[in-house]
């Protein structure tokens, strides 16, 4: 498996709703907010997951997904 985990301090926290992304917070919503799906996806197709949260403006994203299917 591989495990990676992000932070990234926010202005305020984030309301992440269950089961679902958060929304961009940047003007352009149509140029930014699709790193997290793509990163959701290919955790899923791997047979992994990502997981997000948001406490004292640090916003943390992390996934798991398996390198090798075949095991």
């Amino acid at each position: 498996y591989l495990y990676c985990k992000v932070e990234n301090s926010v202005k305020e926290n984030i309301v992440i709703p269950e089961g679902q992304l958060p929304l961009t917070t940047k003007e352009d919503m149509f140029s930014h907010g699709l790193g997290l799906l793509h990163v959701k996806q290919l955790a899923e197709e791997h047979q992994g997951c990502l997981t997000l949260s948001c406490e004292e403006k640090v916003f943390t994203a992390a996934f798991m997904m398996r390198l090798n299917n075949n095991e």
